[in-house]
């Protein structure tokens, strides 16, 4: 960068007229144009314009043409200084914020408080087991903890990381069920299950890339998952229940002998075939008949019949 600050300068100081030098290299302007040197590749692009605008002054259109791309070339260095400055201090910025936020949100005097809350939240009253890795790692190190899940049993797991460090977390080996739960920079959870027929153990790797920071790697009983229970064996459907409706035949409802469901007009089949015609109607294959009163009226007389469909 120094170098180019020199010759992109000098290299236009060659088309510049001999009278309007002594001005350009005077005290004052060099002082400025070593300002503008120290603001770096803006600075070398503004001071490139600069001269360049100073060259335009001049009538040579031979100078005039060197000098727009001069001045070209110095607009371009300010936007590409511009934008590496802008992508540098986003980045500061982010990085800032982001140790910010997790100075305020998780002290060191919270992290059991946090480990305690968050599994609270994700397994409620699930029973932890007694497979369990805390205390502080390294980015070198690894940590692992071994889960023995019996078979067509299930496991929840828990790994966190203080922040402001990130995790990694590979779940071993890769034929045992597993589904994530959940997943962010600094915590992962999830479910581990063993086959119908076999035991099997899970094992959980964590790796940081903090220098230093607390992990923490637990376990729970889970329910069984629906991927892993065996195919629900069909039930024996049970027997209909009976239905039962009351037949009233004769020449007239009103005279009927009592309550009924259903009336029939004079001159009905026997009873076995109207509760025949009924059991159909209700989608019952089985009819039974039973007479429960007769009277005479009119001209064929009156009875209750109860049918029973099953």
């Amino acid at each position: 960068m120094f170098r180019i600050g020199i010759i992109a300068p000098a290299s236009i100081l060659a088309f510049v007229p001999v009278e309007c030098k002594a001005q350009l290299i005077s005290p004052p302007v060099l002082n400025s144009f070593g300002s503008y040197l120290s603001y770096g590749t803006i600075g070398l692009g503004l001071a490139i314009a600069v001269l360049a605008a100073a060259l335009l002054t001049t009538r040579n259109q031979r100078r005039q043409e060197g000098a727009s791309r001069f001045m070209l070339f110095g607009f371009s260095l300010v936007l590409v200084g511009t934008t590496l400055e802008l992508v540098k201090g986003s980045q500061q910025n982010l990085e800032a914020e982001r140790k910010f936020y997790y100075e305020i949100a998780l002290p060191e005097s919270l992290w059991d408080d946090f480990i305690f809350a968050r599994t609270q939240r994700l397994f409620g009253k699930s029973e932890p087991t007694d497979e369990r890795s805390v205390g502080s790692m390294k980015a070198s190190q690894k940590k692992s903890l071994v889960i023995p899940v019996p078979k067509a049993q299930c496991r929840y797991y828990f790994a966190a990381v203080k922040p402001p460090a990130t995790m990694i977390l590979s779940v071993a080996p890769s034929d045992m069920y597993h589904r994530q739960r959940e997943s962010r920079d600094y915590y992962s959870t999830g479910k581990i299950c063993s086959p119908l027929d076999t035991d099997m153990d899970g094992t959980l790797t964590l790796s940081v890339d903090a220098p230093s920071t607390q992990y923490s790697i637990t376990a729970y009983k889970a329910e069984p998952d629906a991927a892993q229970l065996p195919p629900a064996q069909p039930q024996p459907s049970a027997p209909l229940s009976e239905l039962r409706r009351t037949v009233c035949t004769g020449e007239y409802e009103a005279n009927c002998a009592g309550p009924h469901d259903i009336y029939i007009p004079c001159r009905p089949p026997a009873d076995q075939a109207i509760a025949q015609s009924v059991c159909v109607g209700l989608g019952r294959p089985n009819a039974r008949s039973l007479r429960v009163h007769t009277k005479g009226g009119n001209n064929c007389g009156y009875s209750l019949i109860e049918v029973t469909c099953s």
